[in-house]
């Protein structure tokens, strides 16, 4: 009688899990049919940011204990944009857990390719690898991409060895996009003439980018974009360039002609070897650099550990001048900057 009952026990529990499986055969082929289904929704959401996105045939795969979108001949580009920009690669993969529908792994696991297009001027390049990360949510979305040699194809290239990329929604402030952006190992080329030197070992900036920019002619999608009060808060930006270190904070917008206008704070360490870097380059006077070195050395504050010096200043950018100061009661013009003229269609 025991036996006979551990035998129907064990049927029956069987027989449960064979129609549990079959559900979940069921559930896995019917979400991944409407994932590729949902597809064209999603390019067209795209299209209406601006951005234009093809492929080749989808695929899925992954049964049971993944979802493994297979997207060929991937090209996103930005046509309308300033610069405009295009990549395209061989094979896209999207990666997701059943019980996780709303987080994406990315991956481009061979090399694609980038390029930008502003007016006469052409920059292409190839990418190694690229991977990424993509949490789906209407108020807080979140992208992550991280890209390996990229390196220029023409004969004097520029490369970069990483670059990172976080796109985010924010809860907080709903009218704002957060990004940040790092660079590693940059190489400059060498037609640039780099003070400094061509190898700048990271570059970054995180903020906030206030307002959307529309799908539009740059000229006018500018406008727009100043009009409804459009601004760019970069919290905290950083460069490291040979000798010299630069940390700091800006806020960037546009004036009535869409010339770029700006305020913010910076901490420089090193200053002596910009110095010495700007006058062997024939940017900077010796008598120049004689003076500039005094002022600075006079305000340049001891750093702990034995470190260089550090120049804590303000800055602005106004009417096609950048301005350093006071620094010693004095205001000093870095920079004359060329008037930018955006492309009306």
């Amino acid at each position: 009688m025991i036996r006979r009952f551990r035998i129907v026990l064990l049927a029956g529990l069987c027989a449960l899990l064979a129609v549990a499986a079959g559900g979940y055969s069921w559930f896995w082929h019917r979400v991944a049919a409407e994932i590729v289904a949902g597809v064209p929704a999603w390019t067209a959401g795209m299209a209406a940011q601006g951005i234009r996105v093809t492929h080749g045939p989808l695929a899925v795969s992954g049964f049971p204990f993944q979802f493994r979108l297979e997207v060929p001949q991937p090209v996103f580009a930005r046509d309308r944009a300033y610069p405009a920009a295009t990549w395209s690669g061989d094979r896209l993969l999207a990666i997701a857990r059943p019980w996780r529908l709303r987080e994406w792994a990315l991956e481009v696991p061979r090399p694609s390719r980038l390029d930008l297009v502003a007016g006469p001027d052409r920059w292409q390049a190839t990418v190694a690898r690229v991977d990424g990360a993509l949490r789906v949510d209407p108020r807080d979305g979140e992208l992550l991409l991280d890209a390996r040699g990229i390196a220029g194809v023409d004969a004097d290239p520029l490369s970069i060895a990483a670059l990172r990329l976080r796109l985010a929604g924010d809860p907080g402030r709903p009218r704002a996009t957060a990004v940040a952006l790092a660079a590693d190992s940059v190489r400059l080329p060498a037609r640039a003439r780099a003070p400094l030197g061509r190898e700048i070992a990271r570059v970054s900036a995180e903020g906030a980018v206030v307002e959307s920019i529309p799908s539009l002619p740059p000229a006018a999608a500018l406008e727009s974009w100043r009009q409804a009060g459009g601004t760019i808060d970069v919290e905290r930006f950083r460069v490291v360039w040979g000798q010299a270190e630069l940390d700091g904070a800006v806020t960037v917008a546009l004036d009535r002609e869409l010339q770029p206008v700006a305020a913010g704070t910076a901490a420089l360490a090193g200053h002596d070897a910009v110095l010495d870097a700007l006058v062997e380059s024939g940017s900077l006077g010796r008598m120049e650099a004689f003076g500039a070195r005094a002022i600075l050395g006079a305000v340049a504050a001891p750093t702990a550990g034995g470190g260089a010096p550090v120049i804590s200043l303000q800055f602005s950018v106004q009417d096609g001048r950048m301005l350093a100061g006071p620094i010693g009661g004095s205001t000093f013009r870095l920079l004359s900057l060329p008037r930018v003229e955006w492309p009306e269609r």
